[in-house]
């Protein structure tokens, strides 16, 4: 993008320099001003004067902004006057550093155009010193990057979004009374809620990163019906069932299991499975069962 300006930058300070005024630039050329005229960015010379007097506006910013260059030229308040007011202090702070120090000019800001519309531009301009007793000018371009900046803030807000629902879903996990677990495709690890912690015994920086039949289906029969539990995710889609498994101290422990994917814009990514301790449960359905029994 900035090798055209910068090609033109170079033809217009050697004119400049060449040139009895600064008014009689070789912009008259037709073909530097064709080439400038081709460019999808706003080309222009602002004197170093008090009032950054413009000399030149490629005719582009009336499309993007709706002022024709007569206008750029005639009025010189007309940066300041449609200058968003959120950037004017520090653009006009960066453009006197500018004018004094004599470092490169860039910035991006927003203007209001014509209609009403805020545009953002990339602004990046070149000091050329004056001869004696001349001033000096910028001589710099103006890009609309507007589309970028929608962009930007479409991303910025699609990952503050991701990060609400990150902690919305860790604050679930939190507090949840059921023991809430997520594994990977490898059926490794990803997170272990304090309500796991509790049922299996395992603190959450033990599981993280095993693998769960590592640490709750420990005997044969249990591997076995695990992996069951797996493919019937894989095949169906969900899993509910009940079920036993392992505590870290190996006692067994009776559990209501509901298995699901976790799926990502339609990609699976790994397994969440949620377990109810039903161990009271199971201990009175036994007592009443012995009660008919009699």
């Amino acid at each position: 993008m900035t090798e055209g300006p910068e090609r033109i930058a170079t033809g217009l300070r050697r004119s400049a320099r060449d040139s009895e005024a600064l008014t009689d630039l070789d912009l008259r050329d037709r073909d530097w001003r064709a080439l400038i005229e081709q460019l999808p960015i706003a080309v222009y010379i602002d004197l170093l004067d008090e009032w950054s007097t413009n000399v030149y506006t490629s005719p582009q910013i009336e499309a993007i902004l709706g002022y024709t260059a007569e206008e750029w030229a005639g009025d010189n308040h007309l940066l300041l006057k449609i200058l968003h007011p959120g950037d004017r202090d520090r653009v006009l702070a960066a453009h006197r550093r500018s004018c004094e120090t004599g470092e490169p000019f860039r910035e991006e800001y927003r203007m209001i155009a014509h209609d009403g519309r805020v545009v953002w531009f990339l602004d990046q301009a070149t000091v050329v010193p004056g001869e004696p007793g001349r001033p000096g000018f910028h001589h710099g371009f103006l890009l609309d990057i507007s589309e970028r900046k929608e962009l930007e803030a479409t991303l910025a807000e699609r990952t503050e979004e991701h990060a609400r629902q990150k902690h919305y879903f860790e604050s679930l996990l939190e507090i949840s009374p059921v023991a809430i677990v997520t594994t990977d495709l490898e059926d490794v690890v990803t997170s272990w809620n304090p309500a796991a912690e509790s049922l299996f015994g395992y603190a959450h920086g033990e599981a993280l990163g095993r693998k769960i039949d590592d640490l709750v289906a420990t005997s044969p029969d249990l591997r076995a019906e695990a992996a069951s539990v797996s493919r019937d995710v894989l095949a169906e889609g969900r899993v509910h069932a009940i079920t036993r498994r392992t505590h870290r101290e190996g006692s067994l422990i009776d559990v209501e299991l509901l298995a699901a994917p976790v799926q990502v814009h339609g990609e699976r990514v790994g397994t969440y499975a949620i377990y109810h301790d039903v161990r009271e449960l199971q201990r009175r359905r036994q007592y009443l069962e012995s009660l008919l029994e009699l």
